[in-house]
């Protein structure tokens, strides 16, 4: 399921921007870089309540993502395609210009 998916983004993606660079970002420590929530607020008061089992085995599922398998498949659909797909490091990417390279608040405006 996870390789169907997988396969179905990357052409997605390679298809939406043809003849072009594709920058993905270096993912090395991702899960270690994250936390798995396991309770959240709860919606009047104070305090926090336990996630349903449903909500934490979707959390467990989408931390076992396999990007690396998501980022080869890119790659290779982006060479049959005619693109090129290069690793870029993730500090400041969404600050920089994506012609320039400058990075500036300013070019982020609405922070999402």
């Amino acid at each position: 399921m996870k390789l169907q998916a997988n396969h179905q983004i990357a052409t997605q993606i390679v298809k939406q921007h043809p003849d072009t660079l594709i920058g993905l970002e270096q993912l090395t420590d991702r899960r270690e870089r994250t936390r798995c929530k396991k309770h959240q607020p709860k919606k009047q008061g104070k305090g926090t309540r336990l996630l349903s089992k449903k909500a934490r085995t979707a959390n467990r599922l989408s931390s076992q993502w396999s990007f690396a398998e998501l980022q080869a498949l890119i790659s290779y659909k982006a060479a049959l395609s005619g693109s090129l797909a290069i690793k870029v490091d993730a500090d400041y990417t969404s600050k920089q210009c994506p012609r320039c390279g400058h990075a500036a608040d300013a070019n982020r405006p609405s922070k999402g």
